[in-house]
């Protein structure tokens, strides 16, 4: 019995460890996924995000669940493959704002 029950916890640790590299894996290709993709630059006092889309449309501008009496989303859209995200100034403060990848339902990235 003392037997079989180390052979259920090393394999048990065997399959847990396998997860923790494939885990790994993942991770390491969705970093390298982003490289080169992103790009941000102010123009005309507005704050712009374009990402490499290449025909990917799951691309959104971050809804800023803060205060919006900073910034203004004033345009997201995909032009020529590239996603734009374009945030015009309101008024003084700090504010974050990002875009984000859905795979169906889920945020992704």
């Amino acid at each position: 019995m003392k037997k079989l029950i180390a052979a259920l916890m090393t394999l048990a640790l065997l399959v847990s460890g396998l997860a923790m590299f494939a885990l790994a894996e993942e991770t390491e290709k969705a970093e390298n996924y982003t490289e080169g993709k992103f790009n941000t630059l102010i123009e005309d006092g507005q704050f712009i995000i374009q990402v490499d889309a290449k025909g990917d449309l799951a691309w959104v501008a971050y809804d800023m669940g803060q205060d919006p009496s900073v910034v203004e989303l004033a345009i997201a859209d995909t032009i020529e493959d590239t996603f734009v995200a374009r945030y015009a100034p309101v008024g003084d403060g700090d504010v974050t704002v990002g875009v984000r990848h859905y795979m169906g339902i889920a945020c992704d990235r």
